[in-house]
């Protein structure tokens, strides 16, 4: 091809060909890598892969679906539960769940750990509870004493002893108070003997929901 090819063109557009403008095109070569530039990547599990070497201490390219970025960090639990930091056998458990928020984890077990140097073990009736458990509560589960409709339980801030006719509760009374629980006892209106808890935020439907969620049985 060369400007003979189409002149009246040229000459309409005032164009001026370049020298080499019209040469045929070089046919581009095949890509290939010299085996001289390749470099082999140790690393991976997938064994050694070559690469092109980029330069002093380039790194090699990343592998298929990797990303640069981190990935996010998982939501922090909003109501975790832990079981109590005690020696076995410290606690009779009596079926209940043993799981309470940290805060109240610590109470019960410097409450309990006062009471075995008394030679006192704690008998425990109810720990954490389901949302199935309050509402078995509420239908006759607590006897006289009607269970509310929301309870410390369900975010693990409350536990219930045994034995509050023995000779030896009013110990058991006074290790959780100095371990910093409150007594159902002292409630203005019915009182709940066997009921020690911490109520750093009230229960609702809402909380103990989110509660019973991030902590299945």
């Amino acid at each position: 091809m060369n400007e003979e090819d189409f002149p009246d063109f040229l000459q309409v557009n005032n164009f001026r060909a370049k020298p080499g403008m019209f040469a045929a095109p070089r046919k581009k070569p095949d890509f290939a890598v010299p085996t001289s530039t390749l470099n082999s990547n140790p690393a991976g599990p997938f064994g050694r892969v070559l690469y092109p070497q980029l330069g002093p201490g380039a790194p090699p390219p990343p592998m298929v679906g990797y990303s640069p970025f981190p990935p996010p960090a998982a939501a922090a639990a909003r109501c975790p539960l832990v079981p109590l930091n005690l020696k076995p056998g410290s606690v009779a458990g009596n079926g209940a769940d043993l799981r309470f928020s940290p805060a109240f984890a610590d109470v019960v077990s410097r409450a309990a750990d006062t009471l075995n140097q008394q030679g006192i073990r704690l008998e425990v009736n109810e720990g954490f509870r389901t949302a199935a458990d309050q509402w078995r509560m509420r239908h006759g589960g607590s006897g006289k004493n009607p269970a509310a409709e929301y309870s410390d339980h369900q975010l693990g801030n409350a536990v219930d002893i045994n034995g509050t006719k023995l000779s030896s509760f009013p110990l058991v009374i006074r290790a959780f108070e100095q371990a910093g629980a409150r007594w159902g006892g002292d409630y203005r209106g019915q009182k709940d003997r066997p009921h020690f808890y911490i109520r750093p935020v009230r229960a609702n439907a809402i909380n103990t929901a989110e509660c019973e969620r991030e902590n299945p049985r």
